[in-house]
């Protein structure tokens, strides 16, 4: 299996990662704990399937090349993963991070109608 793309993830300034479904959610968990969050655009990016945390434009090359997402974006945003506008592919779990949406692969089959 090739890596993947889990997790957004934004790193304090004292070094910690977070993780979530999307930045802004990072970071709110990093001011509910206390935390000092770095706001350099290189502490913004991605955990990997690999335990590997990588910038914007490494996790757009690494999610194109695994089937995550279409075409050849410059950065990734989380939400090219879980956002409707963006096809809503994959839904967020906090352990395994993001994963193919059944119902929106069935939709995507069938035209975009469920069922």
């Amino acid at each position: 299996m090739s890596e993947e793309i889990r997790h957004a993830a934004v790193k304090s300034k004292c070094g910690m990662i977070l993780l979530g479904k999307s930045h802004s959610c990072c970071f709110r968990q990093g001011a509910g704990i206390g935390l000092k969050m770095s706001s350099s655009a290189a502490d913004q990016g991605f955990m990997t399937s690999e335990g590997r945390f990588v910038e914007r434009p490494e996790a757009a090359k690494i999610a194109v090349s695994a089937g995550q997402i279409p075409g050849e974006p410059s950065i990734l945003f989380s939400e090219d993963f879980w956002s409707e506008q963006y096809g809503g592919r994959f839904k967020y779990d906090y352990i395994k991070g993001y994963y193919k949406d059944p119902d929106a692969e069935r939709a995507n089959d069938s035209g975009g109608k469920n069922g």
